[in-house]
């Protein structure tokens, strides 16, 4: 039986090998391709070295009043009473107005493991910075601005202020130095059809969760979200770049948000300032509304939804509410 099938095979060899070393070949390449372990871990802390730090502005900050006698200046690390992600805090001072300390914004790019890894942040979350300082562990939370379509690195914007703590130490790092880092976390996970439309209510760098969903809605041509940002601290004098006479208005990435802005086929709309454009924001039934800025900010925003028949957020949102506060 088997010499009778060798006879009969014998004019197909030719054809019977190639077919084998194929098979073999697809074998060898499947065996080969491991599954590529996840960039971050929700509870191990991983190294990510540093590949570039740009300094995008020096800003000169003074404190202002919140209006319940309570002075406050804007900054981005989250240390004290904050919401995670936002990284803004708020700075207690003791009068009406004082000289602020010197901040720099700055933005910095961290290597993934290799050129085509990807982040894995669901849009929306954030990550753990972890540091030794002055012999104790600081841990800060921080949203990237890149998303996952970014391969082979990610992107933090960070405002560095001279009291912050990871801030700080970030805007001390020297390229090939390396920061720890786990996630993801966050109660948020943008997704197309999360609600036809989203206002955004943002101060300070608490910008950069709101940038990253603006980015992945206007990069994506399915995506038929309607958005629009509010941007603010308590007055232009807040957030002025302090480079001399006529300088224009300078937020942390302006130029990015306009550009989206100017991409996205009228569906991202950017304001500055709040009391005057919180009614012509947009402000709808069934719309979804998200916060992120300074406690004092935050609080002042919620008492202005409520006027407008939005209920208050929950001491931790979820992702079901209408009103999220990051």
């Amino acid at each position: 039986m088997s010499a009778d099938l060798a006879q009969k095979l014998q004019p197909h060899a030719k054809e019977i090998v190639i077919a084998l070393g194929v098979i073999l070949l697809a074998l060898v390449l499947l065996a080969g391709k491991k599954k590529e372990k996840p960039v971050l871990d929700p509870v191990e802390f991983r190294p990510f070295k540093l590949i570039k730090k740009t300094q995008l502005s020096k800003n000169t900050y003074r404190a202002s009043s919140t209006g319940s006698g309570v002075p406050y200046a804007f900054s981005t690390t989250s240390h004290g009473a904050l919401r995670p992600g936002c990284a803004s805090r708020q700075v207690r001072t003791g009068g009406a107005r004082l000289p602020a300390h010197l901040i720099a914004d700055r933005r910095y790019r961290f290597a993934l493991p290799s050129p085509t890894a990807s982040l894995g942040l669901p849009i929306g979350q954030h990550i753990s910075i972890m540091a030794n300082i002055d012999g104790k562990q600081v841990m800060r939370s921080y949203t990237p601005t890149s998303l996952d379509n970014d391969k082979g690195y990610f992107e933090l914007v960070v405002k560095a202020y001279e009291q912050g703590n990871i801030s700080k130490y970030l805007s001390k790092l020297n390229e090939g130095d390396s920061i720890m880092v786990k996630g993801p976390k966050g109660k948020f996970n943008y997704t197309k059809d999360l609600s036809p439309h989203l206002l955004m209510i943002a101060g300070g760098t608490g910008i950069t969760p709101m940038y990253q969903i603006i980015k992945s809605s206007v990069m994506d041509p399915t995506d038929k979200t309607e958005i629009e940002l509010i941007y603010a601290n308590v007055d232009e004098g807040d957030i002025r770049e302090s480079r001399g006479p006529g300088d224009s208005l300078h937020l942390v990435l302006r130029e990015e948000l306009e550009r989206l802005s100017a991409d996205s086929n009228n569906r991202f709309k950017l304001y500055d300032m709040i009391k005057e454009r919180m009614h012509k924001a947009g402000v709808s039934s069934g719309s979804k509304v998200l916060l992120c800025g300074p406690p004092p900010m935050m609080t002042a925003m919620k008492g202005h939804l409520k006027e407008l028949g939005y209920p208050a957020p929950r001491t931790v949102s979820k992702l079901e509410d209408q009103v999220f506060l990051f």
